[in-house]
């Protein structure tokens, strides 16, 4: 019989064998063709795999769409006739071709339908299917090639169980673009050689990373009979749960929780690792690694009344409060048909003093039991009345989703956006307004009775971004943006609405009279800020557009806005003659530092073939007021100017006499800046080690003559050694 391991957590698993049987090899020759020997035996194996993993995307597709695992059982069926027939067993097999071309999921979306089968969801993407299944097709067709050469390894590109090992596993198990590969390969081969692997994988030197580890586990996994290989199974196990358990390991979480899942998958019918996950869940180990224990447990428990009843413990016991959220959605994943179950989660919905647990018991509610009679009325008190503002956007997200059609549903949205103390489920509830119900004309005035009235500047602004996308063509939508653009009195909301206008109502002359106002008017300088940018980028060509610029550079009281209107004259209005005269009285002139070395630099980046660009730079680097400006004009002179004749005569002067005083806190020293740039590109000048002396000596500044001091010993040791 072909090996398929049975994967933990797999619904379609029951299928599998009446699909992947030597004694029915008919559809294996439909995919693959018809081969003799040993290469139709890697090939009955390659396409068994390619069949599983194709069952478990759509199962992962089907969960995506919010199905639960009894919801799965009824797609068996269908299943089983679609992978019967002949065009979806040719698609899929392509991949093991030469040069296989791309699948077609039009092609198998249109059989599901030709054949009748029971409906997908809506959400059902085949073409992610498709895509994601080539991939894994690709892994096993490559893995069917490497178990080809090693049955032949007298052949000239044959392969030994020890070359393998090195050459393949060895080389590549970091990547993790080969463990699809990695999985296939121990999945055509026997028990023995896969127990090899493993102890190869075990004794990796890996450098503080545990890949090898989980790609061990990974290989185990495909062995359809672990008992074997005994030895390897119960070192790997043990390494695994160190892994875990390890405190010292704190910051490596994601790796710790990773050998949760594979110690769950891999051992799940291991009845010691249970009361291990257990022990696991309740210890004192970072939370998310107690809740992937849990996570763990509810997948492995659903046919194990014991650890159903530890489950219900847990969510209800207050001492192990993080956990407690787990074990709610756990229980609800593989529990549903429990109506005991149904009657704890909805106490806990109503009652939980922990607001996590709250939420995840109305969402289970809602997602698991639907058809409840008291499952609408339990979202209803939550939306409305619970304490915590998550929960209730949790409560308004389960009726806009699952109950849009109560009429009570649109009254509470109405109210929540309207009423609800908390700013964040006001604009939850605006969102699923304008999500669902658009055509409603009580739904616009909310909208803009928030963007008028609410008193929270974030509810205002999303407001506004809901008005803009649904109701865009509406007059009033306009007069609503114009009135936030100019005169709401938090400034967030004036550029929100300014950046609206801007990207959606650009042809509107008003929108470029309202930026201009801003610009030239609004008394907050990130305001003015925005709207220059909005001007830019959406009226380059406007004649007034570099007026306003200029304007700002000159005049604007703000440094931070003079520095953004000078860089968007330097970046897109280059070749203007005035441009590169404002730059230079900026460099020299300006009152801020800021505003004069972002002047410096755009002078060096745009006008470095300008021969006056050197002279105002070396004036900023010897006369400007501030350190930290000389120091960063030193470093564009030697970025920009490295090849200049006199520029170690320059350098000199500043590293030596620079005016820098200690006592400007947290600032950095200009001379050194200076030294720093002669050490590096003229290390060899005959002056260079006279000057280090000199600085080491004499400095006034404590840190620069350490920094002489080590750099002289430095220089002097490899002249030293260049002489020996």
């Amino acid at each position: 019989m072909v090996k398929i391991t049975s994967v933990f957590g797999f619904a379609f698993q029951p299928i599998l064998p009446e699909l992947t049987t030597d004694r029915d090899p008919d559809w294996v020759k439909a995919m693959v063709g018809s081969k003799d020997g040993q290469e139709s035996a890697a090939l009955n194996v390659a396409a068994s795999l390619a069949i599983a993993d194709f069952l478990y995307l759509v199962q992962q597709e089907l969960e995506a769409t919010g199905l639960s695992a009894k919801d799965l059982s009824q797609f068996a069926p269908s299943l089983k006739k679609f992978i019967h027939n002949p065009s979806v067993q040719a698609t899929l097999g392509h991949i093991f071709t030469q040069n296989p071309p791309e699948i077609d999921p039009f092609l198998l979306a249109s059989t599901w339908d030709s054949l009748e089968l029971v409906s997908l969801p809506e959400e059902f993407n085949w073409e992610q299917l498709a895509k994601v299944y080539l991939e894994k097709a690709k892994d096993i067709a490559f893995a069917g090639e490497f178990v080809k050469r090693l049955g032949k390894p007298e052949s000239a590109n044959g392969l030994t169980l020890e070359q393998l090992k090195d050459q393949v596993f060895g080389q590549h198990w970091y990547y993790e673009s080969w463990h699809g590969v990695f999985r296939a390969i121990a999945a055509m081969l026997e028990p023995a050689a896969v127990g090899e692997i493993i102890d190869y994988l075990i004794h990796l030197d890996h450098q503080g990373n545990s890949m090898n580890l989980f790609v061990a586990a990974d290989c185990l996994g495909q062995v359809t009979d672990p008992s074997i290989i005994q030895v390897s199974s119960r070192q790997l196990l043990t390494q695994l749960k160190n892994l875990t358990e390890k405190k010292e390991l704190d910051e490596k979480i994601m790796m710790r929780m990773q050998a949760i899942t594979k110690i769950a998958t891999i051992w799940h019918q291991d009845p010691e690792i249970i009361d291990w996950l257990k022990a696991i869940a309740e210890s004192d180990l970072y939370d998310s690694i107690r809740m992937a224990a849990v996570d763990e447990l509810a997948k492995m428990g659903k046919h194990d009344p014991v650890t159903i009843q530890w489950l219900k413990k847990l969510a209800t016991a207050e001492s192990f409060e993080i956990t407690r959220p787990s074990a709610v959605r756990g229980l609800a994943n593989y529990c549903s048909s429990d109506r005991e179950l149904l009657m704890m989660l909805t106490t806990l919905a109503r009652s939980d003093s922990y607001w996590l647990v709250r939420e995840a018991a109305i969402q289970e509610i809602a997602r698991v039991w639907p058809e409840e009679p008291e499952t609408v009325a339990i979202l209803q008190t939550s939306a409305s009345l619970d304490d915590d503002s998550d929960v209730r956007i949790a409560a308004l997200a389960e009726l806009a989703r699952g109950w849009s059609n109560e009429p009570e549903t649109l009254l509470i949205l109405q109210k929540s956006a309207d009423a609800d103390e908390d700013a964040d489920v006001r604009i939850a509830a605006l969102a699923e307004l304008a999500r669902g119900w658009s055509n409603d004309l009580k739904t616009l005035q909310v909208l803009k009775d928030r963007a008028n009235c609410d008193p929270d500047t974030d509810v205002r602004i999303a407001a506004l971004e809901e008005l803009a996308s649904g109701w865009c063509d509406r007059p009033d939508t306009l007069d609503c943006l114009k009135a936030k653009a100019s005169s709401d009195p938090d400034w967030r909301v004036r550029i929100a609405a300014l950046k609206i206008l801007s990207r959606g109502w650009f042809d509107e002359p008003e929108t470029l009279n309202l930026l201009k106002n801003s610009i030239n008017a609004d008394v907050v300088s990130d305001v003015r800020i925005a709207s220059l940018r909005s001007l830019v980028l959406g009226w380059f060509e406007n004649e007034e557009t570099i007026f306003l610029l200029k304007n700002r550079v000159k005049n604007d009281e703000n440094w931070d806005v003079r520095i953004v209107a000078l860089q968007e004259l330097a970046t897109g209005w280059f070749e203007d003659p005035e441009t590169l005269e404002i730059l230079k009285n900026c460099a020299t002139n300006d009152e801020h530092w800021a505003v004069r070395l972002a002047a410096a630099q755009e002078l060096a980046k745009g006008w470095r073939d300008v021969p006056e660009t050197l002279d105002i730079l070396k004036t900023g680097a010897t006369a400007d007021q501030d350190s930290f400006v000389r120091q960063a004009i030193l470093q564009q002179i030697a970025k920009g100017w490295f090849a200049e004749s006199n520029l170690w005569d320059f350098l000199r002067d500043r590293a030596l006499n620079d005016p820098f005083s200690g006592s400007e806190d947290g600032s950095i020293n200009p001379r050194q800046t200076a030294l720093e740039i002669l050490l590096d590109q003229y290390a060899d000048h005959p002056e260079m080690i006279s000057l280090l002396r000199d600085r080491r000596q004499h400095d006034g500044d404590e840190k620069l003559r350490a920094f002489a001091k080590k750099q002289l010993e430095q220089l002097e040791m490899r002249q030293y050694e260049t002489i020996g």
